[in-house]
């Protein structure tokens, strides 16, 4: 998790009921909403309009300056990080590999994690999303080891409401390896073709909804 300088730099904390007035009993809010009257926001109703800007997405992307980044940690020693290398299989699969070294004074294992960001053209995105993560293992003073990890393009994908498809955009990726999401070490690139994964509209309601009705 993220841990914000101020709870109110974190965009959901504007969508509940912080100015909490005391809440209308089940016949008021009933009454409220059926008498097209206006409830009060966050109190008889919270609208969560913070969309995909979430913990370190929005922290992230907006520049926003935190007290503890997501990924954070402490250790005994430092650890370098060194040839990125990113391969995309003929069947899409995309392995990442990164070397680390123990460039400290004692012995320690090091959590990488591997963040992926979106070309521009596609749906919204944050400047960059977790996708794998790994540990190496105990590494001696001055010890590497290359560590790798796994990828389905499926999961680079963003859900399009408008064709019920999980939507790859295609471009130039970039592949971020570092300690916390905010401490980037190296970084690798690769290329996608735009994909589609469609979904079925089972859940979709044969009418719009357009009121709330309360019993």
């Amino acid at each position: 998790m993220t841990f914000p300088v101020s709870y109110f730099d974190i965009p959901s904390s504007h969508n509940f009921p912080h100015h909490y007035h005391g809440k209308p009993s089940v016949g008021d809010f009933a009454s409220v909403l059926n008498a097209n009257e206006n409830p009060e926001v966050n109190v008889d109703y919270t609208e969560y309009a913070e969309g995909i800007w979430v913990g370190y997405r929005y922290f992230v992307t907006s520049g926003k300056r935190v007290s503890y980044p997501f990924g954070y940690g402490l250790s005994y020693t430092q650890f370098e990080y060194s040839d990125p290398i990113i391969r995309v299989a003929a069947g899409g699969a995309i392995t990442a590999s990164v070397v680390v070294t123990n460039v400290g004074d004692v012995a320690g294992k090091e959590a990488v994690q591997l963040y992926i960001g979106a070309p521009d053209g596609g749906l919204v995105k944050p400047e960059y999303e977790l996708k794998a993560f790994t540990k190496t293992k105990e590494l001696q003073p001055g010890e590497s080891e290359t560590v790798t990890m796994k990828i389905d393009p499926y999961t680079l994908a963003s859900f399009n409401e408008e064709t019920s498809a999980w939507e790859l955009a295609p471009g130039v990726y970039r592949a971020c390896f570092g300690a916390s999401s905010a401490d980037i070490r190296v970084k690798s690139y690769f290329k996608e073709k735009e994909k589609s994964w469609p979904v079925h509209k089972a859940l979709l309601p044969e009418t719009p909804i357009t009121e709330i009705t309360v019993r």
